[in-house]
């Protein structure tokens, strides 16, 4: 490893990096009537990535210690009371080069000529207004291009074993890697809205976006934490729907004062403005896309080491049936047919796709009440009543999609053991998936 300003190196160690971060946007407006504007938009950003930041988590940086008993139902050898062993501080030699220990595992540098990613953005909609609604509808995209991440040069072939790491011959078995721009990311969606301002009391938003969001690249740092196969020239096998991609959002949201009490169209006087007014109805409605998964299996047969994050299943059906409706698969079924895939038991990698299949989506419906009182001539208290998954629905996971999970006999599953089954709910990010309900009073001086 070659220390940057020790022993006559260069303080860069030699690392070029271009300083002209060229990050242009432009934008357009044309309004073709009084009701009608068309909009749209460019900009160029550089990825904001800091090149270091992964050294400093890696030798010589960080010197990591690991320490074994002689087998798993012993600890090792040394203890508290002794102290930790003298984990060696790594010295350069004359040249500002420090040699790498055997079986170090957290290696990693710089490409000497450095290229930072950068992200492009644009859109193009048309708004127009319309008997107290506003719509709009256009695409949006953005496109990621060198995108960066860590690669891994420390990688086995097939069947070949640790033997076949090119850093063998050093002793050197875990991962080497390399800060560079090996990634991309693509993404185009049409996206519409249907707003009405608040007129009469009532104000409503629908929106709808369906779109599609690619990755691919060189598997150790895919956007949103894809992984894959670490071969070069099998990186094309990563090309894949990310794994947050969703495509179908529907969102419908609506605010109601009832026109009742003070100043309203209906009963504004007496007990009945008192009792009747100052009532405010909540509602949002959502349905989204299920999200992607792909089917894994065992790598022990590849015999690769750090040659693929996850190994992928044999697909042995050209179809894959989809299994029963979320609630019924909660019961144990399969949410896809587990025959269509199979094991590995070669050294090979699977013939299976990356986020080729889709869980359950997810549909929701959240409520509120909200009324409010005049307690004094300043003072003013609201009071909330809120239900979250007002109907009650589940969200489930994606389905457990390990085949070697499964149990089998003569190549037949006998057991699933969780594979292909769902098992797990998604609360959507809440602290809950099953309806509650929550109270609140607010007050306003």
């Amino acid at each position: 490893m070659e220390l940057c300003g020790v022993g006559g190196n260069p303080g860069d160690c030699g690392i070029t990096v271009s300083h002209k971060l060229f990050a242009p946007s432009l934008g357009l407006a044309y309004r073709v009537d009084d009701n009608t504007v068309v909009r749209a938009g460019y900009a160029l950003s550089p990825t904001q990535v800091e090149m270091g930041n992964s050294g400093t988590q890696a030798f010589p940086a960080t010197v990591e210690g690991v320490y074994n008993g002689a087998n798993s139902y012993l600890p090792a050898s040394t203890t508290l009371a002794t102290g930790f062993p003298t984990i060696p501080t790594p010295v350069p030699d004359s040249h500002g080069n420090v040699a790498i220990p055997f079986g170090a595992g957290n290696v990693n540098t710089l490409p000497k000529n450095f290229r930072r990613g950068y992200i492009q953005s644009y859109n193009l909609n048309v708004q127009r207004s319309f008997a107290g609604f506003v719509a709009q509808a256009g695409y949006v995209g953005t496109h990621v291009v060198n995108q960066n991440g860590t690669v891994n040069w420390n990688y086995a072939t097939l069947g070949g074993g640790t033997k076949s790491l090119p850093l063998y011959q050093y002793g050197i078995t875990g991962a080497i890697t390399a800060f560079e721009p090996a990634n991309w990311d693509i993404y185009n969606s049409l996206q519409a809205t249907l707003a009405r301002r608040l007129t009469n009391g009532l104000s409503m938003q629908i929106a709808y976006t369906y779109s599609k969001d690619m990755q691919g690249g060189a598997t150790a740092a895919l956007p949103s934490g894809g992984a894959g196969i670490e071969i070069p020239s099998l990186y094309y096998r990563n090309t894949s729907v990310t794994p947050v991609d969703r495509t179908n959002n529907f969102i419908v949201s609506s605010m109601y004062q009832l026109p009742f009490g003070r100043n309203k169209q209906f009963v504004n006087n007496g007990i009945g403005a008192a009792v009747l007014g100052g009532w405010t109805l909540n509602g949002v409605f959502y349905h989204l896309s299920g999200l992607p998964f792909y089917v894994s299996a065992s790598n022990s047969s590849c015999n690769c080491p750090n040659a693929i994050s996850t190994q992928l299943a044999n697909r042995v059906k050209t179809t894959v049936a989809k299994g029963r409706v979320p609630h019924e698969a909660a019961d144990g079924s399969s949410w896809f047919d587990p025959t269509a895939f199979a094991p590995v038991t070669t050294a090979s990698f699977g013939t299976g796709s990356f986020n080729s299949l889709r869980g359950p989506g997810a549909t929701d419906f959240d409520a509120s009440v909200f009324r409010d009182f005049q307690v004094w001539e300043r003072l003013s208290m609201q009071f909330r009543a809120e239900s979250l998954n007002v109907t009650n629905t589940p969200h489930f996971n994606n389905p457990g999609a390990n085949a070697s999970s499964a149990s089998y006999v003569n190549g037949n599953i006998t057991a699933l053991n969780g594979y292909s089954q769902i098992t797990t709910l998604n609360p959507l990010g809440r602290l809950l998936d099953a309806r509650y309900f929550r109270f609140g009073v607010r007050f306003t001086f």
